[in-house]
C-alpha cells in the first residue's frame, strides 16, 4: 500500500512540475520583458537635447528664414534620430520660405487639421534635396496672429 500511494504522489509532483514551471518561467520573462522596455524608453527620453536651430533646422537641408525668431530645437537620437526646430516668422513669408527651401517637393497643403494652418511634408524620394541627412521633413504652422506663424519643423531618419 506505501508503494501505490507514492507513486500517486510521485505523479502529482511530476505534473505540478510540468505546469508550474512553464507558468514560472513565462511570469519571469514577461517581467524580464517589462523591465527592460521601461529601461528602453527611459534611455529614450534622457537622449533629448536642445540644440542650436541652425543644426536642426540643417538637418532637414533648411536654415532659418530671414525675420524669423528662433525658438526650441531639440535633437533626439535612439533607433531614429530627429531634429525639431519650433520658431515664429513673419506669416506672408512662410509660403515663400518653403518653396525656396524645398522646390522640387509638393506645394504647401491647407488641409491639415484643426487649428494648423499650412502644412509640408517631403520625403527623400520627393522633394529633399540632395545631400541633406533627413529622410523626412514636417512642418506644421499655426498663426496666433495676423502677422505671426509659428513654425514646428521636424526633419527626421526612419
Amino acid at each position: 500500500m506505501a508503494g501505490a500511494g507514492s507513486r500517486s504522489g510521485g505523479r502529482r509532483w511530476r505534473w505540478a512540475t510540468a505546469v508550474g514551471a512553464p507558468v514560472l518561467l513565462i511570469a519571469v520573462a514577461v517581467t524580464a520583458l517589462y523591465d527592460w522596455s521601461e529601461d528602453v524608453a527611459d534611455v529614450a527620453d534622457d537622449r533629448v537635447t536642445e540644440v542650436p536651430c541652425a543644426e536642426a533646422l540643417g538637418f532637414g537641408g533648411a536654415r532659418l528664414p530671414e525675420g524669423a525668431e528662433p525658438g526650441r530645437c531639440t535633437h533626439q537620437a535612439f533607433l531614429d534620430t530627429l531634429y525639431t526646430a519650433d520658431f515664429t516668422m513673419p506669416r506672408a513669408a512662410v509660403r515663400e520660405w518653403l518653396t525656396r527651401t524645398y522646390p522640387q517637393a509638393e506645394a504647401v497643403r491647407t488641409s491639415c487639421g484643426e487649428g494648423v494652418e499650412l502644412c509640408f511634408d517631403a520625403a527623400w524620394d520627393s522633394g529633399l534635396p540632395g545631400g541633406v541627412e533627413a529622410h523626412a521633413v514636417n512642418a506644421r504652422v499655426t498663426c496666433p496672429d495676423a502677422r505671426t506663424a509659428r513654425v514646428e519643423f521636424q526633419a527626421f531618419t526612419t
